[in-house]
């Protein structure tokens, strides 16, 4: 994407496309208006946009003093903040029968309407919007695939690290999630989707989500049990060694069955970062971000409590017969393990609470966005085709 450039452009003309559905006002068409305190962004230019761009303009021919007017000069496309806010939630993008009663007027100067704007037909008219707004969306939300590259990878790191352990269909599960959402990241970086993609590639979210949701919920019971274990655990008296190693393995085994509930976790906020990218109303994505985020705050005191508990049994390792020095030996390996399980454990709930975050300020953003009005600037070569769209933000 090219950098910010300060806006500047031609005088506007005097008339404007104004598109309308029944009483809602979705936007205006005018020649390049002398954008002041602005800045303008270049966006990629993906199939639908072109489509859609290029139609709505090459159906207002009004638009143009001459022929060849309408080819050579940059226009001003005007999303209202109601129009904006269906975009970003995917209402207006979801319901094309709403774009059946779509109409295209031309207005003068004074706002009064002076006929009808030349369109092959009024369905066109609610194709090519439908267009422009399927592209907008998917572009509108590439932010949420800026690092998706990264969380993937993270995901692979930690099944690779767990493999050897992993049951052999939570396995399979897991990589079989990841193979999928990485096809489809690659697919919305392209923004080549069709309608039916969308409805598609939603359906097999849903059931990643689902699948990984489960695989959390599933390892929360022994999770907790591991703590009731570790409270009961005898570790005075004969036998000083198996008591070690006893409360050894226990942290060993808390940590593995954490670093899976992270690592699911990681699928499930890939799952729903993947959908955010997707033109989809962002309401259930949100609230699923809630969700997961309850979880991992829940498993975060889990871990907390678990580690304290044999932090504070470390002194009773001690054994009927041994010497001092050997209670402080097998104390001191106990205490560094756990340490050592608390590190690696805050790394993982670290980098997934990133991730989570993340996604919430994105969010926080989008939803900003779909507040306040659209608008692009639109440039046309001299056979009319598009050569460069830009959108056009307030400065601060």
């Amino acid at each position: 994407m090219a950098a910010p450039e300060a806006a500047s452009g031609d005088s506007e003309s005097g008339t404007a496309i104004e598109w309308s559905i029944g009483p809602m006002k979705l936007g205006t068409v005018t020649r390049l208006t002398n954008l002041a305190g602005t800045r303008r962004e270049e966006m990629v230019i993906n199939r639908a946009l072109r489509d859609g761009v290029e139609g709505l303009l090459h159906g207002a021919p009004a638009l143009a003093s001459s022929a060849g007017q309408m080819l050579t000069n940059n226009y001003t496309l005007r999303f209202t903040a109601e129009a904006s806010k269906g975009l970003v939630d995917g209402s207006l993008k979801m319901m094309p029968s709403k774009l059946g009663g779509i109409r295209a007027n031309v207005i003068n100067e004074k706002g009064r309407v002076v006929s009808q704007a030349s369109l092959d037909a009024v369905s066109k008219a609610g194709a090519v919007t439908l267009a422009v707004w399927q592209g907008l969306a998917i572009i509108t939300a590439q932010k949420f695939l800026a690092d998706i590259d990264k969380r993937l990878a993270s995901i692979e790191r930690g099944i690779s690290d767990l493999k050897e352990w992993l049951e052999q269909e939570r396995l399979g599960g897991l990589q079989g999630s990841l193979t999928y959402l990485k096809q489809l990241a690659e697919a919305v970086h392209r923004s080549d989707l069709t309608e039916a993609d969308i409805f598609a590639f939603a359906g097999q979210i849903e059931s990643i989500e689902r699948e990984a949701q489960q695989t959390m919920a599933s390892l929360e019971p022994p999770l907790d049990q591991y703590f009731v274990e570790a409270q009961r655990m005898n570790l005075t008296g004969r036998g000083l060694k198996e008591h070690s190693a006893a409360a050894q393995g226990q942290a060993l085994v808390f940590e593995r069955r954490a670093k899976e509930f992270h690592l699911a976790a990681f699928v499930r906020g890939a799952a729903i970062q993947v959908r955010s990218a997707l033109p989809l109303t962002q309401e259930v994505a949100r609230l699923r971000l809630d969700g997961l985020g309850a979880d991992l705050q829940r498993q975060a005191e889990r871990q907390q409590d678990f580690l304290q508990l044999l932090s504070r049994r470390v002194p009773e390792l001690q054994g009927a017969w041994s010497w001092d020095s050997t209670d402080a030996e097998h104390q001191q390996a106990l205490r560094g393990l756990l340490n050592q399980v608390e590190r690696n454990l805050s790394e993982s709930t670290s980098l997934v609470n990133e991730a989570v975050r993340t996604l919430k300020e994105r969010f926080g953003e989008e939803l900003k966005q779909g507040s306040e009005p659209l608008e692009l600037v639109a440039t046309l070569d001299g056979t009319g085709a598009l050569v460069r769209l830009e959108r056009v933000f307030q400065e601060d």
